[in-house]
């Protein structure tokens, strides 16, 4: 929601509300770009009833729904600046014989709520439009019929805009359109270059819409700009050796054995070594990926199984999401190698529990393996000095206490405060401990345990636990 307001406006974050609430669950998490479903749905939907019900009455209170006749009246901050600027440009060619255009969008909510915003605006009613977003993106009714039901009608001019994600950047050759609007960037530079090629229509247009104060998106422009005039120039001339910076994969090479791997290989190979680690029933070990924007790029935190050697591992800042994954995997198996886990022919050191276990080398693959799979099994065990027993004439009962001590990372939250109660003290070894957990969205949490000292406790305190 605060993506929506902060990309579309006010009355934008309210469309995306109104959306998310009408899908089901899976539906949401593939809108938002989920790197996991969250069980507690009933908090969501509370959530997204409250923040709807605060716009709306903003809304209502400046009468933005009833008022969507001209471009004058519409304002920020129910509008916002990019927003505006988009409608301008379809406004100033509204009236132009024969027009198409698409617009490229990189969020599927993004989309859908752009498709509605524009067909109610009443001065914008020649543009006939509808959103694409590709086969898979787990949307209700967007099956490939109905991606190639709305490519016809565009085709045949019956629908003149298209709100379109990646999906439209490939493989749509429709020769009548004549303008191309970039309202989110391209990721990389491929994508800036097939985007444009769907404006095929002599005297066409390609627009970006760029903050003037973001000085990483001009600086994104021109280095695509730049990169597009290289490899035109090495197309024509066919003479220079020079590998485009920023398009040539790292590798990380071992001496000993000759072995190497690239950045984009290393993906796999790290999902290969996780899936060697122990596993059971209850525990499949796979690698999570959490994505931060960074005032440089984009920044991949990847959080590893809980008994692997190595928990957290940041990429560097990268231009795209899938530049910023490549680099912390590559990363990942360099530290792994490093510490013996990956031999020097870069193969994990573990044997697989089960050799037919199916190893996953992407990790937006939804399969699971059959528990049948996974036959491993542990005893559960409990220390002994959690299995103190306490007597009710032991009054009063002397525990030793002690303080568990949360320090999140970031520093940006209080957690609850907790405390461990126990007949007989830890042992020296289980005081000093320190364990980092790692939590959603690349978030994560040192705990230990601080020593209180003994606390008294009358029947009227313990009994009714005993």
């Amino acid at each position: 929601m605060i993506f929506c307001l902060e990309n579309l406006g006010v009355w934008g974050a309210l469309q995306a509300i109104h959306i998310f609430s009408k899908g089901n669950h899976s539906e949401r998490n593939e809108l938002i770009e989920a790197e996991e479903n969250y069980r507690d749905h009933s908090l969501c939907d509370k959530y997204l009833a409250q923040a709807a019900n605060i716009l709306d009455a903003g809304c209502k209170k400046d009468d933005v729904g009833s008022e969507l006749s001209c471009l004058e009246i519409l304002k920020e901050p129910f509008f916002s600046s990019k927003l505006l600027k988009l409608i301008g440009i379809l406004s100033s060619f509204r009236l132009q014989p024969d027009m198409k255009c698409i617009v490229f969008v990189n969020r599927i909510v993004t989309a859908r709520s752009l498709s509605y915003i524009l067909q109610s605006l009443e001065f914008l009613a020649s543009w006939k439009g509808d959103f694409l977003v590709g086969v898979n993106a787990g949307l209700k009714g967007m099956s490939r019929k109905t991606m190639n039901i709305i490519l016809n009608k565009f085709r045949s001019g019956e629908l003149n805009l298209l709100i379109a994600t990646k999906v439209g950047e490939e493989g749509l050759d429709i020769q009548t359109c004549c303008l191309v609007i970039r309202f989110d960037l391209p990721e990389t530079v491929a994508s800036f270059i097939q985007s444009r090629g769907r404006a095929r229509m002599a005297q066409s247009e390609y627009a970006f819409l760029v903050d003037s104060g973001n000085q990483r998106e001009l600086d994104l422009i021109e280095n695509f700009k730049k990169d597009e005039s290289h490899m035109n120039c090495e197309i024509a001339c066919r003479t220079s050796n020079e590998t485009l910076i920023g398009l040539e994969e790292k590798v990380y090479s071992v001496d000993a054995s000759g072995a190497s791997i690239s950045s984009g290989y290393s993906i796999s190979l790290l999902h290969q070594y996780c899936s060697k680690l122990p596993h059971d029933e209850f525990f499949d070990p796979k690698p999570k990926f959490f994505y931060l924007d960074d005032v440089e790029g984009t920044v991949c935190h990847i959080v590893l199984p809980s008994n692997a050697p190595i928990n957290l591992v940041v990429s560097t800042p990268q231009y795209s999401r899938e530049t910023a994954k490549k680099d912390a995997c590559l990363k990942a198996v360099e530290e792994l190698h490093k510490m013996g886990a990956i031999n020097d022919y870069l193969l994990p050191m573990q044997e697989n529990v089960n050799p037919e276990r199916p190893v996953v080398d992407s990790s937006d693959s939804d399969s699971c393996e059959d528990d049948s799979e996974r036959v491993e099994l542990h005893q559960m065990l409990v220390p002994a000095v959690l299995k103190e027993w306490w007597h009710s004439t032991e009054i009063p009962a002397y525990l030793h206490s002690y303080y568990i001590e949360f320090t999140p990372n970031p520093v940006d939250r209080t957690y609850k405060r907790f405390g461990l109660f126990v007949k007989e003290n830890l042992p020296a070894e289980a005081v000093k401990m320190e364990l980092e957990l790692h939590l959603a969205r690349g978030r994560s949490v040192m705990t230990k345990l601080v020593p209180s000292g003994l606390a008294e406790f009358y029947e009227d305190e313990v009994g009714s636990y005993v």
